[in-house]
């Protein structure tokens, strides 16, 4: 062998090692108790090429298997890691110590692994309920922004957020759920920053923070979103429906535009409820926009603040039994009955039998 292709077999192993370290982060095993911290070796078994850590800190995977201990997890001065990855463990894990929102976890993506991604998985057997009192921190100066991931895969599998998000430096968090369409997510911490909120894969979720996140908010395959407070979807941020719900549990709210790219209903609940969308005119809808739950005289839609809000072909999308939809030159739709077949039978019936007399009288009068 020479020895120019001795050095190149072992620049290429180097490269095969670089490159299986760069794609395979830190594995990190939860081990700890009641107490524990995560900023404690102790509280973790770690595992893989590139530990420069005992702890999760940076890029890197945190896992809590059927040995782990349901407990609430002190994260210190802030903790940070890649993936939090749910199986088989205890139901009753909490994250954050202290007053909710007195401690940080970050996620940051991992470009090599997942595609730029950060993630929390509750795989399909995971617990029951996982708590966040932490603030929860969406990548950070030094990440791409690129998409976070909240997948709950389990039956009534629940995901309670209760610290604010921040989206530091992201493009997108996606919240999904499972085919039964029992995944929930309760969100009662405020999310900030700039990236789109789509709700997909019959997530059902629940905004209970008044909201100041800059970005569309997307609803599709079957998911719910569901408003615990007035004014939690920002006033600005534009709404895209595509087979999905949006929920306004009797509460009212202020968006941008809408956009339907399929079929899609608005849910009123109970209550007396406001839904004020901007002029959604420039946008061609798909569809069906059903309206569940929408009392006359009670519950307002409201699309801009002219009759042109909405084209004609838009009004026609939008379905309540028994009523046609029309705008008022405020933006407001009201809803005319039509009248049943029945009736319009009897109409022009009444007509018809109205004409033949006077066609009738006044032939009489010419004899």
């Amino acid at each position: 062998m020479t020895r120019g292709l001795f050095i190149a077999i072992c620049l290429s192993a180097l490269g095969s090692l670089t490159s299986l370290k760069a794609q395979t982060p830190p594995q990190y095993f939860w081990k700890g108790s009641t107490g524990s911290a995560w900023n404690d070796a102790s509280s973790w078994t770690a595992s893989g090429l590139n530990l420069s850590s005992r702890f999760p800190a940076g890029v890197s995977n945190a896992y809590f298997f059927s040995t782990a201990q349901a407990t609430t997890v002190d994260l210190g001065a802030g903790a940070i890691t890649t993936l939090l990855y749910f199986s088989n463990a205890p139901t009753g894990f909490v994250f954050g110590a202290g007053e909710i929102g007195s401690q940080t976890l970050t996620l940051v993506p991992d470009s090599e692994a997942f595609g730029d991604e950060g993630r929390i998985i509750m795989a399909s057997n995971f617990p029951e309920m996982v708590t966040i009192n932490a603030n929860l921190r969406l990548g950070d100066s030094n990440s791409d922004p690129g998409p976070f991931t909240f997948a709950t895969q389990t039956e009534d599998g629940l995901l309670k957020l209760a610290g604010n998000i921040i989206a530091v430096h992201a493009s997108l968090l996606q919240m999904r759920g499972i085919s039964s369409g029992t995944a929930r997510y309760e969100i009662s911490g405020a999310i900030s920053g700039t990236m789109d909120l789509a709700i997909q894969q019959k997530a059902k979720v629940l905004l209970s923070a008044i909201n100041s996140y800059v970005g569309a908010t997307l609803i599709s395959s079957g998911s719910i979103l569901t408003l615990g407070i007035s004014g939690a979807v920002p006033d600005s941020s534009k709404m895209q429906l595509s087979k999905g719900t949006f929920a306004t549990g009797g509460f009212s709210e202020t968006l941008g535009s809408l956009e339907l790219t399929d079929d899609s209903t608005i849910d009123f609940g109970s209550g007396s409820s406001v839904l004020a969308f901007a002029d959604s005119s420039a946008l061609a809808w798909t569809g069906v926009l059903s309206l569940a739950n929408f009392d006359i005289g009670i519950d307002v839609l409201k699309f801009g603040s002219t009759d042109t809000a909405l084209t004609s072909t838009q009004l026609n999308q939008i379905s309540l039994p028994g009523y046609q939809a029309s705008l008022k030159s405020d933006g407001t739709v009201s809803f005319a009955a039509i009248p049943e077949p029945s009736t319009m039978l009897l109409v022009l019936t009444g007509g018809v039998v109205g004409i033949f007399a006077l066609f009738s009288s006044r032939i009489r009068s010419q004899k």
